[in-house]
Parts: structure tokens; sequence; C-alpha cells
């Protein structure tokens, strides 16, 4: 199988150049890769005010990127979340959402669409738009960030964006995913390629099992869906001030929806939530604090190098492919609890509302094997043009087409391994009623007390705490929802 053996010597050395011209676009990943190890090196030992300022000169440096701005907004629109610094993430975020805003746009131009890579080069080309579940969780943290600034109405708005995600998710994304498939078959008929076979073989599937882990095969919550994201919103429109009778009833229907998607003690924990409001004789609810611990850091992709063989002609030419694949990152986050200074330890002991090895895994299965038909399917085009050219030329000039293509398929060999990496591995929710000393304790899980946070008389909140990994210090922020006079100011 391969490209016939007849196109023009002509034709031949412009596919060359046209090929070799293109290597320069996947600098970028490894530009990428050393910006992000800089983050992380940072961000995972609790060096947050650092690692927001690493985030935002990347994100400033990167404002004129198309492929790459996206992502290094989410990613200092995070760091900068972690260390406190609630405007700039604002800011970073909304720069997020304004790239990726026009797949929520009714109006949306026609040729917004979905991008799965071509196959001439690479993955690491495509502008990179982030996944369903990045974009939710961008107006869910947002979220947070207008809570923590007072920002109610704003908080509402985040909250129906990152509903409006998941929406959008099911029917555009979906509909994307079948585009791809389909498209990458169409590409492996035109170009006498069997990219599945290949895949199908030992050589791929051996080489593959050997790297991937315990994320193979995870499932989901559902149809991209984050139950994380409807407990908040349910939270909010029930806990709030200033909430409605139909607020309540909304925040009640966003309650059973998280309830439906986790198991065991988060289900009985979002229940106890759910039959607390049904028992409201009166609108206002008891006042308590949630403890919202995003601890350790979401799945990353790495990349393996793969040889293959392509039958050409009746015989054999070797060709190798970089593929992602997903790795967890770290250990498990150890929880922490929030207790009253002076009685009880906590209502409930932390549950676990969101497990990111779960979303990550799901999501990435949906679509790496078009990723991986691609990949293969680019390499085998190369190995084939490379053999092409080599059967047509004369052997002085053999030599130097054989040099060039091998230069071109080393220099476009890279995996695309993009993602969102200071997203939380998972979110753990525990919940304290209001002391009426006003002072809670945040303890380790040795039960070693951390800190005492003092909150507002009679008031209910969130207190939001980060921890990349264990036995760093988290960071912390107090988020108001009510006070004891039913208020909480807005902007």
């Amino acid at each position: 199988m391969g490209r016939p053996l007849h196109q023009s010597v002509t034709t031949r050395r412009t596919t060359l150049f046209a090929l070799l011209s293109s290597i320069g676009l996947v600098g970028c990943q490894s530009e990428y890769r050393s910006n992000t190890e800089k983050l992380i090196a940072l961000y995972d030992v609790g060096q947050y005010e650092p690692a927001a300022a690493e985030a935002a000169a990347v994100a400033i440096a990167s404002e004129k990127d198309e492929q790459n701005r996206v992502i290094y907004f989410l990613e200092a629109g995070r760091a900068a979340q972690s260390a406190g610094q609630f405007e700039s993430s604002v800011r970073w975020f909304d720069a997020a959402f304004e790239q990726v805003r026009p797949f929520l746009d009714t109006a949306a131009d026609s040729k917004v669409t979905e991008a799965f890579a071509t196959t001439l080069v690479n993955q690491t080309t495509a502008i990179y738009r982030a996944t369903p579940n990045e974009r939710i969780m961008l107006d869910t943290l947002q979220s947070l960030n207008k809570l923590a600034l007072n920002d109610l109405d704003g908080a509402r708005i985040e909250l129906r964006r990152a509903q409006d995600w998941q929406d959008d998710a099911r029917r555009r994304y979906a509909e994307a995913v079948q585009r791809a498939q389909k498209d990458t078959h169409s590409a492996e008929s035109k170009e006498g390629i069997d990219a599945d076979g290949l895949l199908k073989g030992d050589s791929f599937s051996e080489a593959m099992q050997g790297a991937e882990g315990a994320l193979v095969d995870l499932k989901g919550y559902g149809d991209y869906a984050n139950p994380f994201t409807y407990w908040l919103r349910g939270t909010v429109l029930t806990q709030a001030a200033g909430t409605t009778t139909q607020d309540v009833s909304n925040g009640r229907s966003d309650l059973v929806q998280a309830m439906g998607m986790v198991e065991g003690d988060a289900r009985a924990f979002v229940a106890a939530q759910i039959q607390e409001i049904d028992s409201m004789s009166i609108r206002t609810p008891p006042a308590r604090w949630w403890l919202i611990h995003m601890g350790g850091l979401a799945p990353h992709r790495e990349e393996i190098k793969i040889t293959l063989p392509l039958p050409i002609n009746g015989t054999f030419t070797m060709f190798t492919a970089a593929y992602p694949y997903l790795k967890s990152t770290g250990s498990l986050p150890i929880a922490l609890t929030l207790t009253d200074a002076d009685a009880a330890p906590s209502t409930h002991a932390p549950v676990t509302l969101a497990d990111f090895d779960r979303i990550v895994s799901a999501e990435f299965d949906e679509i790496k094997g078009i990723i991986y038909a691609q990949e293969t399917l680019s390499g085998a085009v190369k190995a084939t043009a490379s053999y092409v050219m080599q059967a047509s030329m004369n052997d002085n000039s053999s030599g130097l087409v054989a040099l060039g293509m091998a230069i071109y398929q080393l220099s476009t060999q890279a995996a695309d391994l993009r993602t969102w990496r200071t997203l939380p591995r998972q979110v753990l929710v525990s919940v304290v009623p209001t002391p009426a000393s006003s002072r809670l304790v945040l303890k380790g899980a040795d039960g070693a007390e951390l800190r005492t946070i003092e909150v507002p008389v009679g008031s209910s909140g969130f207190i939001l705490c980060t921890t990349p990994s264990n036995g760093i210090p988290p960071a912390q922020a107090m988020i108001v929802l009510r006070t004891s006079s039913g208020q909480v100011a807005t902007q």
C-alpha cells in the first residue's frame, strides 16, 4: 500500500520543500513543554506566588500566539487563583473565555468548528481551544473568583456558562468527534494507508500497553458532566444571600444532578444537603462553612515514540510516530479537614465530588483513537513520500532526498501534550456548622492543626484550599456567601 509511484519529480520536490518548511511549526511544542515544566516545578511545591508570576509572564508573552495562548491563559488563571490573586485570575480566565466563547455563541460563524489536526504534520500545529472539561472548569473556577470578590451576580453568570458548556459538549463537541472520525477514515482511503490496521498490530499495541497505566478505560460521570460544577451551582443558589424561591428550586435540581453522578459517602453527603433544603420551613438556611479542597494535580500527557512497519510495493519501510498517553500526576491527595475550634469535628468527613482521573481519562479515551490514527497516517504519508522520492531520483540526488526526509520526519515527531496541568486531581468537600466562636480550624490528615480561621459571626461560605501535592502548606481563601444579616456585598 502507499502512494502511487507516478508522481512527477517536480511534484515530489515541491512536496519535500513544503514539508521541510513546516518543521518550524513543531518548535512551539518544545517551548510549551519547557514553559509548563517550569510552572509545575514551582506550583507542585507550594510556591504559589512565584508560580503565578511565571504563568503570567508566559501568558503575556503568548498573547499573539494563536496556537497556544488559550492553554497559557488557563494556567495563568489557575495559578493566580491559588496565590489569592483573584483580580488577576479573573483577567486571565476572561481572556481564555474570549478565545473559546464562539462555541457558545448561537450566532457563531459556521466556520467555527472543533479543531482536530491535519494529517500533514501532527496535532501540535492545531490551535488549542481547550477540551470540554477545561471549558467547564474555566467558568466553574471563575465563579469562585467572582464569589471571592463579592460579585454574586457575576458568579451566577459563570455558573450558568459552566452549565452551558456541558450542554454544548453534548451537542456540538460530540458531533465534531464523529466528523473527525469520518474525515480520518476518508484520509486513509485517499492516501491508500490502513492506519487502523497498523494500530491493531503487535508493534503498536505492545508498546502502548507498556506505557498506559491505571488511567485506561476509567469511566467519567456521564456525558461531559462534572458533579462538582453541579454541586457548586446548587449550593450557591440555595445558600447565598438574596436567593429566591426559584433559585432554591433550581439549586435543588442541580444538587439532585450531582447526587446522581456520585456514589457512596459523596452521594450521602449531597443527599443530606437536599434533605435539609426540603425540610426548611423558612428560606434562610442554617449558617455553615464548606471546605473545598482542590488536591493534587490532574493527569497529564506524556509522549511515546513507536516504530511501525509500512507495506509499500511488496516490501516494508519503517517509520516512527509520536503518540500522547495519559499519566497520573503524583499521589492521591490526602484530605484536609475543617473543624469547630471549640467543639466536635466536621459534620461529614471529606468526600470526593470530582475525580479528574476519571473526567480527563474518559475525555481522552473518546478522542485518542482519532489522534492515534492521524499521527499514524501522518507518519505513513511522510514515509511513503520519502520512498517515492528516493525511487524516482538518480543515485546522486537520492541520498540528499533521503537525508532531507529523515530530518523532516525526526523534526516533526512530537506528540501534542497540551493539557491544563494546574487543574486538581480531586475536589474534596466537607462541611461544618458555623461555630459560636466564629473560629474554624484547618487540619491535616494526621489531625495536626494547620491554621485557625476567623469567619464573620453567623456567616456561611467556602474555605477554598489548594494543595498540588501532599505535605505542603495549602493555599487558602475565605469566600463569604451570607452574613448573619443574610447579606453579602455585591459589586
